[in-house]
């Protein structure tokens, strides 16, 4: 059993002053290299192991359908949708009202952007539902909403 922390299940350790995944340590231990916009994981599925040799990196992407196709976790709209939901009450400017009133709206990006105080490129990004996603809801809802 490993005596130190867990986070979500997975061995932690401090090391320079953080707390840090070991998996990665041993990574970094043993090949010296972290590839870029990788996560370590292990072939064998179990949480706790700390062998190099069941050891990969794989993109978060890659993770994640794996997770998916096994029901994992990562996959949960429920779970997707209480994180965006907590996020959103600590850092968010605006408001879900304010949201369905941009994507409706037939004003101009510009427009939307002056008078939310908000860049454009996040007007253009909530329209095309790249920010401000809707987890619970119907994929199809909002279609043609726009006159």
């Amino acid at each position: 059993m490993w005596a130190f922390g867990l986070a979500n299940g997975h061995p932690t350790a401090r090391h320079d002053g953080k707390a840090q995944l070991v998996r990665k340590l041993v990574w970094q231990w043993k090949r010296s290299d972290m590839p870029a916009g990788k996560v370590i994981t292990t072939t064998c599925e179990n949480k706790l192991c700390l062998n190099p040799e069941h050891m990969e990196a794989v993109t978060m992407k890659t993770l994640t359908k794996r997770m998916g196709a096994k029901g994992g976790i990562m996959s949960d709209p429920i779970r997707s949708a209480k994180i965006a939901a907590t996020w959103r009450e600590k850092h968010a400017k605006l408001t879900v009202e304010q949201v369905r009133d941009i994507r409706t709206s037939n004003e101009t990006g510009i427009a939307m952007a002056h008078k939310y105080g908000i860049a454009q490129c996040n007007i253009y990004a909530i329209r095309k539902h790249k920010l401000w996603r809707d987890y619970t809801g119907n994929p199809f809802q909002g279609l043609g909403a726009r006159k």
